[in-house]
């Protein structure tokens, strides 16, 4: 009997190793026809941003999921805006598949044409909705126009390299698109959608798998472990787009893994 227990779960092994090995297979392949991005292709304010960057991500965060990923960092957090039940942008960020982005990406014609003024006084209400759905929860130094410089920094290291995309091209592009995609992903409500209220549990495989199906890609989700080791709380949700803003599958990612997606998977509704 206990040989039999031993062939079937060396059977389940090499089944495993196998789909794992035609997954990689299959991306390795696909990767293959993709150009490669270095500093020697992205070299300077000119290059286009397919010689810079293979595509964008966008993550969206829980604020009380990622503040208390912060404090486990030994991070200070600002508790108005920890302590609430709020999904904001972390970032927008172009991305390179199997490498980093080039250090010349970052084009300083763009960089310099950054203006917070440029967000006011739009029928779209561009500024207002930012100081809603982009802002800094680590607590720093307050200062006047402390959001304004947040969002510099925001486009100084991210939105003049991803501004080189013709669908985005200059620092109210870069901020809209985030809004858009935002809105389109509408994340308080494709997380309930799939299965996850607010102070509750889901298993983290069937979340994953509803999310994935709601958003219509394959999304990354981010989560920390709670103290005790029993369940997992979620704190970031990733969508990938290519250069036109059409989401696609990100790459190189297959999920969560199978021991992580046995876990509870909760959406804080205090602080721990």
């Amino acid at each position: 009997m206990k040989f039999n227990h031993f062939v079937l779960l060396l059977a389940l092994i090499i089944h495993s190793l196998s789909v794992l090995h035609a997954q990689l297979t299959q991306d390795n392949s696909r990767y293959s026809q993709i150009n490669e991005i270095s500093d020697l292709t992205c070299v300077d304010n000119n290059s286009p941003a397919d010689q810079c960057f293979h595509y964008l991500i966008l993550s969206v965060f829980w604020s009380r999921g990622l503040g208390l990923l912060y404090q486990l960092q030994g991070k200070k957090t600002r508790p108005h805006l920890v302590n609430q039940d709020y999904w904001a942008i972390h970032g927008l960020w172009p991305a390179v598949i199997n490498g980093n982005v080039p250090r010349k990406c970052i084009d300083q014609n763009r960089r310099s044409q950054f203006n917070a003024n440029h967000f006011k006084n739009r029928r779209d209400n561009l500024y207002k909705t930012l100081e809603n759905r982009w802002f800094n929860i680590l607590d720093i130094p307050t200062e006047n126009n402390a959001i304004e410089k947040f969002w510099r920094h925001e486009y100084d290291k991210h939105g003049c390299c991803a501004a080189r995309a013709e669908s985005i091209t200059n620092d109210v592009g870069y901020f809209k698109s985030a809004i858009n995609m935002y809105n389109n992903i509408n994340p308080s409500t494709v997380v309930k959608k799939s299965g996850l209220d607010i102070g509750q549990t889901a298993l983290l495989g069937t979340f994953y798998d509803a999310l994935i199906q709601n958003i219509g890609s394959k999304v990354k989700i981010q989560f920390v472990d709670n103290r005790a080791g029993t369940e997992k709380y979620l704190t970031e949700i990733r969508v990938c787009y290519d250069l036109s803003l059409r989401k696609i599958d990100c790459p190189g990612y297959h999920g969560p893994s199978s021991i992580d997606r046995s876990f509870p998977l909760r959406l804080l509704s205090r602080m721990p």
